[in-house]
């Protein structure tokens, strides 16, 4: 998701889309995976520091992961 971000992509729910296809197939079940405004609030394509928020299921056990990302 960062890398397609740095290379310009701002399709938002496509690029989420994708990640939570990737990871079922790797055999997650995803709660959420989203991009956000450091403030949490929905980002737009102009946004420069986006988090990318993540937590989901393999097996019995919750991962959850958070990463920044800067555009700038």
């Amino acid at each position: 998701m960062a890398e397609r971000l740095r290379l310009g992509e701002r399709d938002f729910a496509t690029i989420e889309r994708m990640a939570v296809e990737k990871l079922a197939a790797a055999g997650f079940r995803t709660d959420y995976v989203s991009i956000r405004r450091l403030d949490l609030q929905l980002p737009v394509p102009s946004d420069v520091q986006l988090i990318i928020l993540a937590a989901g299921w393999l097996g019995t056990t919750r991962l959850i992961d958070n990463r920044l990302v800067s555009l700038s």
